[in-house]
This record gives structure tokens, C-alpha cells and sequence, in this order.
């Protein structure tokens, strides 16, 4: 009896990778990348919260300094702040446009009186405008104890707009409520 010698099938080494594997290598370089990309977007506008946080209570601070020896705000405008060298460097002064900005793009407007208007003389405001509203209430949050008089968002209708009143209570419910309807026009009224 002979034997028939049986093609040896042989199993082959694969060398290489397969189609599914750089696939898959590059799905999770992806979702890296989005992780990360999210975790810098988080801490840059932190960053940028914090920074404009301390430009304006610096501001708050520098016009109660140097405004507030006689007790009447009248002299308090963006021009007389600019030359007066008390603009922050976490805000942008164009002292030919007479005009103050932050780093969200919008204007920064001390000027003397409250949330209503030019009086009284004896407290100044700083209008803030263009917070963006996912930053609105930490912003908020962060600059109430510069506003030593009131702190309005979004309007100057009393106990709506008003997150922190002359009774010096700060107001977080009604502080998210208007910070929602972004973005946040905030009024700081300091003396």
C-alpha cells in the first residue's frame, strides 16, 4: 500500500497589519485628541474667566483709589481712566477711540452713577458687556464683592436683574437666570 503524501497545508505568518487595525488606531488617536482639545478649551476659558475677573475688580479697586478722595464720581469716563493709567492689562485701552475692551471682544464703560443713569455722583459704574453666557455666572460670581453698591445682569429692572442689591446679598438663582439669556451685560456699581 502506497501512501499518498498529502499536500502539507501550511499555515502562512501574517506579516503586516490588517485593514481594521490603522482603522482602529486612528479612531483612538481621534477620540484623544477630542479629549484633550476639550480639556484646553476648558482651561483657556477658565484662564480668560479668572483674568477678567481680576481686570475688573483691579479697575473697581483703581477707580475708588484714585476717584474717590472727594466722594463724586463725575470725572469717572473711559478717557479720564485711560490717561489716568488705571486700565488693567487684562483689559485693551485705544485712548484715540476713548475705549476700553475685554478679552471677550466687548466694551468696558466706567462712567459716574448707577445702573440707572449719571446719578448719583457718589458711586461710579463699569458695564461689561459681550460675556459670553457660558462664562456669564462665573464671571458674575467672581467680580460681586468689587460691586460695593449693586451688581446687575442682563437689564435694571430691581429684583430681576439685580444678582447682588444694596442689601449686599449675592443673588446666585437670579444671577443663572439672567446669565442664560447671554450674552451677559453685567453693570458693577461701586463708590
Amino acid at each position: 500500500m502506497t501512501l499518498q503524501s498529502r499536500p502539507q497545508t501550511s499555515r502562512r505568518r501574517q506579516a503586516g497589519m490588517t485593514l481594521t487595525e490603522p482603522w482602529l488606531g486612528l479612531g483612538v488617536g481621534a477620540a484623544v485628541a477630542v479629549i484633550a482639545y476639550g480639556g484646553y478649551k476648558m482651561a483657556t476659558n477658565m484662564v480668560s474667566v479668572d483674568s477678567q475677573v481680576q481686570a475688573t475688580t483691579q479697575m473697581a479697586a483703581a477707580i475708588t483709589r484714585v476717584f474717590g478722595m472727594s466722594n463724586d464720581y463725575t470725572q469717572v469716563k473711559p478717557e479720564n481712566v485711560i490717561d489716568g493709567k488705571l486700565v488693567p492689562s487684562g483689559f485693551k485701552a485705544d485712548s484715540a477711540a476713548k475705549k476700553i475692551t475685554n478679552k471677550w471682544g466687548g466694551d468696558v464703560t466706567p462712567a459716574v452713577g448707577d445702573q440707572a443713569g449719571a446719578s448719583p455722583t457718589t458711586v461710579f459704574k463699569i458695564t461689561i458687556t459681550g460675556v459670553p453666557k457660558e462664562q456669564c455666572v462665573d464671571f458674575v460670581r467672581g467680580i460681586s464683592s468689587a460691586a460695593t453698591v449693586s451688581l446687575w445682569v442682563n437689564g435694571t429692572t430691581k429684583g430681576t436683574h439685580d444678582v447682588k442689591d444694596t442689601d449686599g446679598k449675592f443673588y446666585p438663582d437670579r444671577a443663572t437666570k439672567q446669565c442664560e439669556a447671554g450674552p451677559g451685560n453685567i453693570i458693577l456699581v461701586a463708590n
